[in-house]
């Protein structure tokens, strides 16, 4: 089980709250985007236990759970 960047974060402060302020909505997008660029450098192994702990969290737009048959 793994998340994705939690987005909606940056409702919580109002000067990167794109909800109530709309022009802000693109510097929020690039903000996403750099904070993924900065993540996708580290070692895989420590990426993917921060996108595991963000998804035992519940944070994140998006939870993503992998199954497989037994």
């Amino acid at each position: 089980m793994i998340s994705d960047i939690p987005v909606d974060w940056f409702l919580f402060h109002p000067a990167s709250n794109y909800i109530n302020d709309t022009s802000v909505g693109k510097q929020a997008h690039h903000a996403r985007i750099s904070i993924e660029n900065y993540i996708g450098e580290q070692d895989i192994e420590n990426v993917i236990d921060f996108f595991e702990a963000a998804a035992k969290l519940g944070v994140g737009r998006d939870i993503t759970i992998f199954i497989r048959p037994i």
